[in-house]
């Protein structure tokens, strides 16, 4: 019973220390999209519970202390320290742009553990605004890096320091409020583990620590030994477009189940990249925990005794655990989130051939796999300062369908990312939305529908704002989202430029234009997967309108064995076109008097017969 109290009070100061840090927030980042992790470490720096938003933070957040250890050591950290970190080759980010503060835990002079956060900052300097640098051939060009730096020592706020990083940022007062946020949830944390070692004793405290990690280790070997089949699986996904040429790179990964054990092997996977779609060695960890929290040990406390039974293998210098100084300021978004996808298509095959229920429903086709990255930067917003917008509706990408559950909105990154609404993005950045919608046809068919993406509009708006510059990365968009078991591939990602529409001129008649008066289907000019306008062109205030498609969930199972009705449902929700649900599902619809649409199920199997017979004639 102790250790069931113990357990969900730290997870509960988990959520309070998200919550306090989402309140202090600068940015959209923490306040709406949920780009941002929180964690308690025990002395060692390994995780005790965490309050991550996004799955890979795991990865890096338990590599800063090892590091203060052995470059600052063990002897030299003092109560009242607070260290800050954004580099990932010291293992204290994915990305430079994750900024992460950490605070030992000090009772009566004894140290008992760490709080940590970690957050997205909009900028932190280096050759292009909002950090991603496309054109960047090695870290040091992409961004201000910082190893693990006292901000607070032995209580004592360091404004020589802070104002060292916050120098090389385009944005200071935003990010130096969002860094401010992260310490406010570090004391927060530091007050309530005070208390709770006060009350159980120092001792009982650093005991009940082990024994929540030795329970999830237990647990977790259980899952393993009695309900995974022993055997090999394999599975390869692909990362694209480096910026420098249209290569595709592979990620590779065999999974081996063995008694309670698992390895992970990503022997094979492509060399790293010469630009930013590389991750360091913490974006692979990261992602491996990522992908087993969700898929395999969904109920189990997840903590380091959750990764005890887990070996994970890589050959080094390559795209998911490059070397320096490889860049790396999209990893998130390119090879660790790809990564990501990887150990989740490995383990559905694992989960899928599994004895227990529980595991084979967690068998998924692939989620969104990214997002489109772009940020728009310009000298005078709305409010006459200057201005980086990184789009954070990342959130908006379809989940994957899984075994008798359709997809729908989420993140396999952002566990609990939000899609920022378009009033407080117009309030805060120097953007008017048009249009935010449905993608239609975009969600992967299957038995289980994958979840649909959106497609939207914007165009810069303001009195006082200028042309924006923009850069732009994205992935999934030559190699769309799998789906599984026979279920088809989610829409990827494709963005362009509409370029002299009257905005003016339609909002002063009183309405935003429709996308039929936009003409997205006869004039957008579709543009490169990686691009940077700096110094080249520009997206015009209130006459160039840029649009953006998210990318789409997978489906499951076959198209042709899904509910009819659900078909028609999907058809009248604007889902799924009349036409897609005849080509791809099989199933004739007819719009009757009253609007509603209406089948013929001795029809569906006539056309489904047909299809199939189509799909023979075809085979090989």
């Amino acid at each position: 019973m102790t250790l069931e109290v113990f357990s969900n009070r730290i997870q509960n100061l988990m959520k309070l220390m998200t919550s306090t840090l989402e309140n202090l927030a600068g940015t959209l980042v923490g306040r709406e999209s949920g780009d941002y992790s929180t964690a308690l470490l025990d002395r060692d720096g390994a995780t005790i519970a965490f309050g991550s938003m996004v799955g890979f933070h795991l990865g890096h957040m338990t590599s800063v202390v090892p590091w203060i250890y052995e470059n600052l050591g063990r002897e030299n950290v003092r109560p009242g320290d607070m260290y800050l970190s954004n580099d990932p080759y010291s293992g204290g980010a994915v990305h430079s742009n994750d900024v992460g503060v950490f605070a030992p835990i000090f009772v009566d002079d004894e140290l008992v553990g760490w709080t940590g956060c970690d957050m997205h900052c909009m900028d932190v300097g280096g050759a292009l605004p909002g950090s991603f640098v496309p054109n960047a051939l090695d870290v040091v060009a992409e961004a201000c890096r910082f190893t693990p730096v006292r901000i607070y020592s032995g209580g004592e706020y360091r404004p020589d320091v802070v104002r060292a990083f916050l120098t090389n940022t385009r944005l200071p007062e935003r990010v130096g409020q969002d860094i401010s946020a992260e310490v406010g949830a570090n004391h927060y944390g530091l007050k309530i583990v005070e208390e709770t070692v006060r009350e159980f004793g120092t001792e009982r405290y650093l005991q009940l620590v082990e024994d929540v990690k030795a329970f999830s280790e237990a647990r977790t070997r259980q899952r393993i030994k009695e309900e995974l089949v022993d055997g090999v699986y394999e599975y390869v996904d692909y990362e694209e477009h480096d910026f420098v040429s249209h290569t595709i790179y592979p990620i590779r990964v065999r999974l081996t189940v063995s008694g309670s054990e698992l390895f992970f092997d990503f022997s094979g996977t492509a060399k790293q990249a010469p630009s930013l779609i590389n991750c360091a060695r913490s974006g692979l960890k990261g992602a491996v925990m990522a992908a087993l929290l969700m898929q395999l040990v969904p109920d189990i406390p997840f903590n380091a005794g959750v990764m005890r039974p887990v070996h994970v293998f890589s050959e080094g210098g390559t795209i998911n655990d490059c070397s320096p100084p490889a860049p790396v300021s999209l990893a998130t978004a390119m090879a660790a989130w790809r990564t990501i996808d990887s150990v989740s298509g490995i383990l559905t095959r694992a989960v899928d051939a599994s004895p227990s229920e529980f595991l084979r429903e967690r068998a998924t086709a692939c989620w969104g796999g990214t997002w489109p990255v772009y940020v728009l930067s310009t000298p005078s917003d709305q409010y006459g300062q200057y201005s980086v917008f990184l789009n954070m509706d990342g959130s908006g990408e379809g989940s994957g369908a899984l075994r008798g559950i359709d997809g729908a909105r989420g993140s396999s990154v952002l566990l609990a990312g939000r899609v920022p609404s378009v009033e407080a993005h117009e309030l805060t950045e120097p953007n008017l939305y048009i249009s935010r919608r449905i993608w239609q046809d975009s969600a992967g068919a299957g038995k289980w529908r994958g979840g649909w993406s959106f497609q939207e509009a914007i165009t810069p708006w303001g009195e006082k704002t200028a042309d924006q510059s923009g850069t732009f990365a994205i992935a999934r968009n030559a190699i769309p989202t799998p789906g599984a078991f026979g279920g088809y591939p989610g829409s990827g990602i494709f963005y362009g430029v509409l370029e002299g529409v009257d905005i003016e001129g339609h909002v002063g008649r009183g309405h935003l234009p429709s996308w039929d008066d936009l003409g997205v289907d006869t004039d957008l000019e579709i543009l490169e997967a990686k691009e940077v306008w700096e110094g080249r062109r520009q997206l015009r205030k209130g006459k160039d309108v840029l649009v953006l498609s998210f990318a789409a969930g997978g489906g499951f199972g076959d198209p042709l064995e899904r509910d009819p009705e659900r078909v028609r449902t999907d058809v009248e929700e604007g889902i799924v076109s009349v036409e897609a649900a005849s080509s791809l599902y099989g199933v004739d619809l007819v719009q009757g008097d009253e609007g509603k649409f209406e089948f013929n199920p001795g029809r569906v199997e006539e056309r489904r017969s047909a299809l199939r017979a189509e799909r023979l004639a075809g085979a090989e």
